[in-house]
């Protein structure tokens, strides 16, 4: 499955990844996150925060809970977390 990763807000980045079949079963988005991480970005996770269609989505669900299809677009953006607010 392909899917096209979107950086936001304002830089627009636009990024393909594929997903193998294979993995689908059992794709986190915890383990979409650690995908999105090895770009070498100065942030943390916990920072980071995906969303599909207007939903933010929780790490510890499947991307195919979410329905997300090949040829969706994901929109990942990066966001402190404020202290007395846990993780997702």
């Amino acid at each position: 499955m392909k899917v096209l990763l979107e950086l936001q807000p304002g830089k627009k980045v636009q990024l393909p990844l594929e997903i193998p079949d294979e993995e689908l079963p059992t794709y986190t988005v915890a383990v979409l996150k650690a995908r999105i991480m090895e770009l070498n970005t100065p942030k943390t996770a916990d920072e980071l925060h995906v969303v599909h269609k207007s939903s933010i989505l929780e790490d510890k669900k499947l991307l195919s809970e979410y329905n997300v299809q090949d040829g969706d677009t994901i929109k990942f953006l990066f966001a402190p977390v404020l202290k007395g607010q846990g993780g997702q």
